[in-house]
């Protein structure tokens, strides 16, 4: 019985953790996007919104990372669906918030990474060559404005 549960532990185990998206920090990413593209990571980040786009942000970086949901893209086809719950809700709540002093977002973003390479871009004229397909926000940190 002991026997066949290391087993199965020994087994799955890797498949589990295989399962879960990398935690890679936002500064490391744009460092070295061609690293992570095509694959399921999870960044800490701030959320910066415009009408030009959504942008993730950390501290140190000069670089912003470009973001989208799924469905904001067209023709793609596959891929996990957006988990819609409270801190998805709190996160599409900030994301429509344009004013100078909207409350900071901060959170966690899980999507999958892609890298443009071909003078291809993403965003607003194409001038991101990276992109974060978002699917989940987690552990969320909203701030209010100080007044």
């Amino acid at each position: 019985m002991i026997k066949s549960l290391i087993l199965s532990m020994l087994i799955l185990g890797p498949a589990l953790a295989a399962e879960r998206p990398t935690v890679v920090d936002l500064c490391k990413v744009l460092a070295t996007p061609a690293k992570y593209a095509g694959t399921e990571i999870t960044v800490r980040a701030t959320m910066r919104s415009s009408m030009h786009g959504t942008y993730l942000h950390q501290a140190g970086c000069e670089e912003v990372l470009f973001m989208a949901l799924p469905t904001e893209i067209p023709n793609r086809k596959g891929g996990p669906e957006v988990e819609q719950d409270s801190s998805f809700k709190a996160f599409e709540r900030a994301r429509s918030d344009y004013r100078p002093d909207a409350p900071k977002f901060t959170a966690s973003f899980t999507g999958e990474l892609e890298y443009a390479k071909h003078g291809k871009g993403f965003g607003y004229y194409g001038r991101n060559k990276t992109r974060l397909v978002v699917y989940k926000v987690g552990d969320v940190d909203q701030q209010q404005p100080t007044p």
